[in-house]
């Protein structure tokens, strides 16, 4: 079974472990539901870079979370 609180607490201590423009990055796409685009150029970045900052952001993520028994 899921437990919510539990990954809730995992995935706040994996965003506090980020450097800040990875955690901005994330939260911008996956909390806020803007574009790459729009992240781009709020931030001064190439879309590419963006993209790239997402990928490794979701493999760490990927990564944590089945450290911590979560796995697909």
């Amino acid at each position: 079974e899921l437990d919510v609180i539990l990954l809730k607490e995992i995935i706040n201590e994996f965003l506090d472990s980020l450097p800040k423009e990875k955690r901005v990055v994330f939260m911008k796409r996956y909390w806020a539901c803007y574009s790459v685009k729009e992240i781009a150029k709020q931030i001064n970045e190439k879309e590419k870079k963006v993209t790239n900052i997402l990928y490794q952001c979701r493999l760490q993520l990927k990564v944590e979370l089945e450290k911590r028994g979560y796995a697909r």
